[in-house]
C-alpha cells in the first residue's frame, strides 16, 4: 500500500514538473521534488465514534475517549479548503 502512495505522488508530483517546464524560464524549471509542497491531511475520512462506542467509552475509559473523540469535515469540504491529499486506509 505504502508503494501505492508513493507512485501516486510521483505521478502527481511529474505532472506538475511537465507542466511548469512548458513555457516557463530556466530558473522556473528547474524547481527539485523537495521543493513542492502539496496541502494534506491525515486519516482525512475519519468520521467519529458510533454513539455506542462513545457511551461506552465515557463510561469506561473516559482518558481514552478524550484521544479518539474527534471526526474530520467530509472529504469534499476539505478539497474545498484546498486540501490536494489525503490519506485513505483499506481495511479488509
Amino acid at each position: 500500500m505504502k508503494g501505492t502512495y508513493c507512485a501516486a505522488a510521483l505521478l502527481l508530483t511529474a505532472g506538475f514538473g511537465v507542466h511548469a517546464m512548458q513555457g516557463a524560464s530556466d530558473s522556473d524549471a528547474q524547481v527539485r521534488i523537495n521543493q513542492i509542497q502539496i496541502i494534506g491531511s491525515h486519516n482525512s475520512y475519519h468520521a467519529g465514534l458510533l454513539p455506542g462506542a462513545r457511551a461506552f467509552l465515557a463510561k469506561k475509559r473516559p482518558a481514552d475517549l478524550r484521544g479518539l473523540d474527534y471526526a474530520h469535515q467530509p472529504l469534499n469540504k476539505q478539497f474545498d479548503y484546498g486540501v490536494r491529499q489525503i490519506d485513505r486506509k483499506s481495511v479488509v
